[in-house]
């Protein structure tokens, strides 16, 4: 069996689709209908309450120094930018950091310098509780200062006293 393309015969197996042109219109419903299988998915995830707890735990890194003291970071890769190590090394030392959780890695960065990451869970931030607003009538409460009067900008015209024959000059001026 045979297909014709552009009045040459070919063998069907060996004949290849042309891809067809989308407008920009069908280009964009295809990538919205995309994202919105991706996000229905994503929403139904969390309602596995496994998958739950895993992402509402927050990770960081803990680091022994040289010195011998210990660091805490947002992430390896902040680690790596403030400790000055080579930025490129971190993603594997992630990856085995999470492959063996809970354990440490040295990493040596230069040759004989040692640094000791451990994978930690991160306490979470407690949020800053904004005091009530009192209002006029609550105990304690004190009414506001009034506010200053803005202080008048006049032009004026000052003579010149040095020259009479010098032209008046405008200056702006405050007053109270």
């Amino acid at each position: 069996m045979t297909k014709q393309i552009e009045e040459i015969e070919v063998p069907v197996e060996l004949a290849v689709e042309v891809p067809v042109e989308l407008t920009e219109e069908e280009r964009a419903a295809k990538k919205a209908e995309h994202f919105a299988k991706q996000s229905a998915g994503t929403a139904k995830s969390w309602e596995n309450q496994d998958v739950r707890a895993s992402r509402m735990i927050r990770r960081g890194v803990l680091v022994r120094l040289p010195d011998g003291s210990d660091v805490l970071y947002g992430s390896i890769a902040k680690a790596f930018i403030e400790l000055d190590l080579p930025l490129a090394k971190h993603y594997a030392l992630r990856k085995d950091l999470r492959e063996i959780e809970g354990q440490q890695i040295d990493f040596e960065y230069p040759e004989g310098v040692r640094y000791t990451f451990q994978d930690v869970a991160v306490p979470e931030k407690k949020k800053k509780e904004k005091p009530a607003k009192l209002k006029e009538g609550d105990e304690g409460y004190v009414a506001p200062a009034p506010k200053a009067k803005k202080a008048k900008k006049e032009k004026v015209v000052a003579e010149n006293v040095i020259s009479e024959d010098a032209a008046p000059i405008e200056v702006e001026a405050t007053f109270d």
